[in-house]
């Protein structure tokens, strides 16, 4: 009598991409949760959203300025309501973010937050 066939091998589903921020200063930082961005974000307003304190010399970032949420396919940015405003450069022109509006930034755009930059990149 044959034996048996094994039991298939279990299907490994893929992992979802991970994407992190790479801003001109040359810090990066990882985006696995939503996180807020800005002088002094206050995450009052957004419940479990990590608070993290960038370095603006220009002082154009708004205390409060974005939040960044990892979704499939890269990261979802929110402006604020900044006074100095938010953007995606997508293949060299830049695409103004309303604020409140959530818009997609993928993998090689460039994420504008008053006058500082960050790439999106795939980790």
């Amino acid at each position: 009598m044959p034996s048996p066939a094994p039991p298939p091998e279990p299907v490994q589903a893929e992992p979802a991409a991970r994407f992190s921020l790479r801003f001109d200063s040359g810090e990066s930082i990882p985006i696995s949760a939503p996180v807020l961005l800005g002088r002094n974000p206050d995450p009052t307003d957004y419940p479990g959203a990590s608070a993290i304190a960038l370095a603006d010399d220009s002082r154009s970032l708004s205390k409060t300025h974005m939040l960044v949420r990892p979704v499939d396919g890269g990261l979802e940015i929110v402006d604020c309501r900044s006074t100095n405003g938010s953007g995606v450069i997508r293949g060299g022109t830049e695409y103004g973010v309303a604020a409140g509006t959530p818009t997609l930034a993928t993998d090689g755009d460039m994420i504008r937050l008053g006058d500082r930059v960050a790439a999106v990149v795939r980790v």
